[in-house]
């Protein structure tokens, strides 16, 4: 458990696959993540199952995730579903002391 309260917060368990490549998995995220790190970025991929009117839809995301420093990380993610992009967020995370 990762802590968010959101019922459509993906709280993923990651595993390393090599120096540069991960996979995660989350509850409500269909298939497996994958994620590319270089530097101090990573792109990370997922398909999302989001509920829509009483629906299932399945929106695919991309993240860039950027560690600034020791304490904040910055994210950048977009939603597509059929190649349009209803949306997209870019947050600010610090690590708690």
């Amino acid at each position: 458990m990762c802590g968010l309260q959101h019922p459509c917060s993906a709280c993923f368990a990651m595993t390393r696959q090599d120096a540069n490549r991960c996979t995660g998995r989350a509850d409500d995220v269909v298939a497996e993540a994958v994620g590319e790190a270089r530097g101090n970025a990573l792109r990370w991929r997922y398909v999302m199952a989001l509920p829509v009117d009483g629906k299932v839809s399945n929106v695919d995301f991309g993240d860039w995730i950027f560690l600034m420093d020791d304490r904040v990380m910055l994210d950048r993610s977009v939603m597509s579903k059929f190649g349009f992009r209803p949306g997209g967020v870019t947050l600010s995370l610090r690590k708690r002391e």
